[in-house]
């Protein structure tokens, strides 16, 4: 699925239950709203490869859901380039998704360009979670 760049909005539920989704090219440079688009989204397969384009500054954690009754399963983040990216609220927590993701970024300065919002909206507060570097895996 492609989240192209003009898009602003994604309706509440929009994607929900999307057990089988396995691709979700993000390229929305800002999302205002997106509350629990993708929410218990993947779980019927390995999970979901998310990958963050160019230019995307802004990523509503919230479309991935927001409580204990969301369940996510996300395999991999892509960031391809995380220059003035802010991850908002959030579902990158323990309530919300709770198997190990591999999150790619750059390099370790480029992780540290990233604005988490709060703590749900930092995937690292997943245990488990992997973060990576290098070109190998970035878009």
């Amino acid at each position: 699925m492609k989240i192209s760049e003009n898009i602003t909005k994604i309706g509440y539920y929009a994607f929900q239950y999307t057990g089988r989704l396995k691709l979700l090219n993000y390229k929305a440079k800002t999302v205002t709203s997106a509350s629990h688009a993708f929410s218990n989204s993947g779980y019927l397969g390995d999970g979901i490869e998310i990958n963050i384009e160019d230019n995307v500054k802004t990523l509503p954690g919230s479309m991935f859901g927001t409580s204990s009754g969301d369940y996510t399963k996300i395999k991999t983040l892509n960031i391809k380039n995380p220059d003035g990216l802010t991850i908002k609220g959030g579902c990158f927590s323990t309530y919300c998704t709770n198997d190990l993701m591999t999150v790619y970024v750059p390099t370790i300065e480029d992780w540290f360009k990233i604005v988490f919002e709060n703590g749900s909206s930092n995937p690292l507060n997943i245990p488990g979670t992997k973060l990576c570097f290098g070109e190998d895996k970035i878009l």
